[in-house]
């Protein structure tokens, strides 16, 4: 949908893959205009919109499958509850997400010099 971050009001705004790396499992819609709330998995999304794409972009296109409105409130979902089918694999690319930090960390302590 757009190329490069997208800024509004000073703010660059997050992007499917930022959410991804972030640890977001499923994206939230929830309609503006009636009490609807559909949870979707980010892969299914980002197979759709692409990696790129801003949730602003998602909040203005998206159209409410119960009443038919454009226009949704668009959240990452909570992190999965341990008994959720997708828990362990949240869990597992958290661990190494975390990882990956201290990893990053360490190095850059290491280049300071503390």
């Amino acid at each position: 949908m757009t190329d490069g971050p997208t800024v509004a009001f000073g703010y660059r705004q997050r992007s499917m893959e930022d959410w991804r790396q972030s640890g977001c499992l499923y994206v939230e819609f929830w309609c503006l205009a009636c009490p609807h709330m559909v949870r979707v998995h980010i892969e299914k999304l980002i197979g759709k919109v692409g990696t790129s794409t801003p949730f602003v972009d998602l909040a203005r296109k998206a159209r409410c499958s119960a009443c038919g409105r454009r226009g949704c409130h668009v959240q990452p979902a909570e992190p999965p509850k341990p008994e959720h089918r997708d828990y362990t694999l949240w869990l597992l690319a958290e661990i190494a997400r975390q990882r990956d930090f201290i990893l990053q960390a360490e190095m850059a302590l290491r280049d300071r010099g503390d």
